[in-house]
């Protein structure tokens, strides 16, 4: 938990200024109108026209987010920085208004529950600072990867959720069923879901199954990759 508030205090900045000018109000002066602007009332000596205020409301972000975190046997000791980067990017997610994150892990069997594929860590809706400490550090690496049925599932759950932009991020080391998974990634993108993807260690391995993803190799890529990807999110 601490980690992840360090990981999203620049994010979080740097998100909140993003948001505002999206979903600032735009103002100014027009000859027509019901609101006069008592500023410009003294122009009226010179002829001029232009006396009412009109102001326009952009939207803010309107975006539900899930977040697949690979917690398999292949991560190793990449799973460190996998959790920090799925708990960075949720903290600093939750804290925009109108941004909707959810957080699962998969296989489920790395946090204790051998029956099913992927288990939900932080649902659409619920806060981080109810999770229970001890779930997240009960996370562990293990089991195979199910990427294709946690894929169906978080599809699942971002159609569940009422907004106008989905996004799904992945976050593995790489070692997943490309041929498996590329038809149910391209499905994805064609319904408007924008698949996105985090990828840990050396190389990009993930890149052939999912265009739209970077390599972190540390803390300080974590940190370009959060803020490049909210960017995405958000604009």
């Amino acid at each position: 938990m601490l980690h992840a508030k360090a990981d999203s205090i620049a994010l979080r900045l740097a998100l909140t200024g993003l948001v505002q000018s999206r979903s600032a109000t735009g103002r100014w002066i027009s000859n027509r109108g019901r609101k006069p602007c008592y500023r410009q009332l003294a122009r009226l000596v010179t002829g001029a026209t232009k006396l009412f205020e009109r102001t326009v409301e952009k939207t803010a972000p309107n975006t539900a987010v899930h977040i697949l975190l690979d917690a398999s046997g292949s991560m190793g000791t990449n799973l460190d920085l996998a959790i920090r980067a799925g708990l960075g990017l949720v903290k600093g997610l939750q804290s925009i208004k109108g941004v909707n994150p959810a957080l699962s892990v998969f296989p489920a069997t790395s946090c204790g529950m051998g029956n099913f594929s992927v288990v939900p860590l932080i649902r659409h809706g619920q806060s981080l600072q109810n999770v229970e400490s001890e779930a997240i550090g009960a996370i562990h690496a293990c089991g195979c990867t199910p990427l294709f049925e946690s894929l169906i599932y978080a599809g699942l759950m971002l159609r569940r959720q009422p907004c106008e932009k989905r996004v799904l991020i992945v976050i593995t080391d790489g070692g997943v069923p490309p041929d498996q998974c590329a038809a149910k990634v391209k499905k994805l993108r064609e319904s408007g879901v924008s698949v996105l993807g985090i990828q840990l260690g050396s190389e990009n391995f993930l890149g052939d199954l999912i265009p739209d993803s970077v390599l972190i190799e540390n803390i300080e890529d974590l940190k370009a990759a959060l803020f490049g990807f909210a960017k995405s999110i958000l604009l």
